[in-house]
């Protein structure tokens, strides 16, 4: 035991050291780290230099040596009056919430409220430059966000805001639009968007994601259509008393069409080439 805390020790020395033309690294509380978008990078969150300091900091490093390209310190929501009911009203201050993400031009960050004795937390979406130069924090209530990134280095925002009436349990889809300067461009009520990071492909009313047996389009008039292969594909084949298995070999696209070339074993051992047809704006399935 004495040995592995000397190693440990003797480690977090040298890892303590540094050249004189590069910035020492401090010790540090570290909220949580992220891989940038060109994977070459990642983001950290630290509480200043100590776990006292109320700043946050917002760094961005490489991840070949861990040296610091920038750090930037971030700007937190001023906190909130909340009513808590019978004619109680609280002040809440806002924390940063483990979570970074970006795109070619800008970096999000969650700020959310301490749980305590609300029953959801109240969130910021923080907006920085790809420099980590503060932009701005959009109010989201008490909605929980994911990030989709879209056409255009624009960025769709699905939100879930979950509410209790008469404690029953209700939830509520929306989305807002983010567009490449952090401008809310666009918004709309009811409409619920499956989240996904990077869908496999965007056009200008939404996006598509597959895996190997799901084809998942959103809409965003429309919301979100699931399509399970499987299925289809068994259907296609009424007299096979056990299903097939499938799995989506490759998807391509033209004008309002998918086409999905999907590899289908039988229970036989039987493999066989299968293409499935979908709209994916009238979300018809073509035979």
């Amino acid at each position: 035991m004495k040995n592995i805390l000397f190693i440990i020790i003797a480690t977090l020395a040298i890892v303590g050291c540094s050249n004189d033309d590069e910035e020492p690294n401090e010790l540090i509380a570290v909220n949580g780290e992220w891989l940038a978008k060109d994977s070459t990078h990642f983001y950290v969150t630290i509480n200043g230099n100590n776990q006292n300091d109320s700043k946050f900091l917002l760094t961005k490093r490489r991840r070949d040596n861990y040296k610091i390209v920038w750090k930037k310190e971030m700007v937190q929501p001023a906190p909130i009056k909340i009513d808590m009911g019978y004619g109680e009203q609280k002040n809440v201050d806002f924390n940063y919430s483990h979570f970074a993400f970006d795109t070619d031009e800008l970096i999000l960050v969650n700020w959310e409220t301490q749980l305590g004795s609300l029953k959801f937390p109240y969130r910021y979406i923080g907006i920085y430059s790809i420099d980590g130069e503060f932009i701005k924090n959009v109010n989201i209530e008490s909605a929980d966000p994911s990030f989709v990134r879209w056409m255009d280095n624009k960025i769709i925002i699905p939100l879930i805001t979950s509410i209790t009436i008469e404690n029953n349990y209700k939830r509520k889809d929306s989305y807002i639009i983010l567009d490449e300067k952090g401008n809310i461009i666009e918004s709309k009520e009811n409409v619920s968007l499956f989240r996904v990071k990077d869908p496999q492909y965007t056009w200008n009313k939404g996006y598509i994601s597959y895996s190997q047996s799901e084809f998942i389009i959103c809409n965003l008039d429309k919301g979100t259509a699931f399509f399970n292969i499987n299925d289809i594909i068994a259907n296609k084949y009424p007299q096979e008393t056990n299903k097939p298995k499938t799995a989506i070999e490759n998807v391509s696209f033209s004008i309002n069409i998918a086409t999905i070339n999907v590899s289908t074993t039988f229970y036989n051992g039987e493999k066989r080439k299968d293409t499935i047809k979908i709209n994916f704006i009238t979300h018809e399935v073509i035979d």
